[in-house]
């Protein structure tokens, strides 16, 4: 498509993208945001509090142009399904090494050219006092920024807000994540996840712990 976005990155195919955009104006949906100007990221899918999140994210990004990739089980990458799934975008990663799941998936950004890895660090649908830290730590361990994907439910926008190289400075990136999401509205608002991470709180409580005495 010679009108196409322009991304350093993995791209949608072209009937991909017409498709999409279809099914958004159907939908009443826009497509917002500047591209990735890195071909490999952490795409902060955010807030998740419907199961609509997931296919609304991917035709807003098809629409931009931008292909996610997603993690999935290793077994769902054997036949017959291998093709499909791989063509959509799922990464295999053995999730019985749960402890070693932030190094599989740099072991992946390792091993590609590009990728835009679609995480949502909400972690679940209904409310939780914190988001999941798995994805800071992919993105750190495997030295990639974030793509700071959102979907509007008010205003019917979804997209990207822009990059962020984390610091590992825990609380600077979270206000800055904080700043960025503060008025992106899910479906259920009363459903959205508080964007802090427990390692906040264990940092609070260190610095805490000298005054006490």
């Amino acid at each position: 498509m010679s009108d196409a976005p322009t991304h350093a990155g993995p791209r949608a195919p072209w009937f991909g993208q017409l498709f999409s955009k279809f099914v958004l104006w159907l939908i009443g949906w826009k497509a917002v945001g500047s591209m990735p100007s890195v071909p490999k990221a952490l795409f902060v899918a955010s807030p998740h509090t419907t199961l609509w999140d997931g296919p609304i994210m991917v035709f807003v990004a098809w629409t931009l142009g931008v292909r996610l990739s997603f993690i999935t089980k290793q077994e769902a990458l054997r036949f017959p399904f291998k093709t499909f799934v791989t063509y959509f975008g799922g990464i295999g990663v053995d999730r019985s090494k749960s402890n070693d799941m932030v190094s599989q998936v740099a072991q992946r950004f390792a091993e590609r050219e590009g990728m835009y890895l679609a995480v949502a660090p909400d972690g679940t649908r209904k409310r939780a006092d914190h988001w999941r830290s798995g994805f800071y730590h992919m993105a750190r361990k495997a030295d990639v920024p974030l793509v700071l994907g959102f979907l509007d439910y008010k205003t019917k926008r979804g997209g990207i807000l822009g990059e962020y190289t984390l610091t590992g400075d825990m609380k600077r990136d979270m206000d800055h994540l904080r700043a960025v999401y503060a008025d992106v509205v899910g479906k259920f608002p009363d459903q959205h996840s508080v964007i802090r991470l427990m390692g906040e709180d264990e940092a609070d409580a260190a610095a805490a712990a000298p005054a006490a005495r």
